[in-house]
């Protein structure tokens, strides 16, 4: 199963919309949501931020998988930040998805 996650992260206060063109420099002080997905597999679960491709991590349970996406989430946008551009896109997830959750982190 391919399932194609649409662009929905946003700065707290912007109304979700799939016009993210714009949304290229940002200053710290922000708070930022991301829709993460999370995909069972064997011995735990994997987590893909659903904009931000390269941003994944893996728990035992999907709370702790989450937990783990939320820390590597706020690592690429300080990262990202940092060099004045966050390079959002569109994640592919080829694996049967357990689940979709939004994440809110502070940077």
């Amino acid at each position: 199963m391919t399932l194609t996650v649409p662009l929905h992260s946003s700065v707290q206060g912007t109304p979700h919309d799939d016009d993210t063109a714009n949304w290229t420099i940002y200053t710290t002080g922000r708070t930022f949501e991301c829709k993460v997905v999370v995909v069972r597999e064997v011995g735990g679960f994997s987590v893909h931020a659903a904009d931000l491709p390269g941003v994944v991590s893996q728990g035992d349970t999907v709370d702790d998988a989450v937990r783990n996406i939320t820390e590597a989430f706020k690592g690429a946008l300080v990262e990202y930040l940092a060099n004045g551009a966050i390079p959002w896109a569109e994640v592919t997830i080829d694996e049967e998805v357990e689940c979709r959750k939004w994440i809110l982190v502070d940077v």
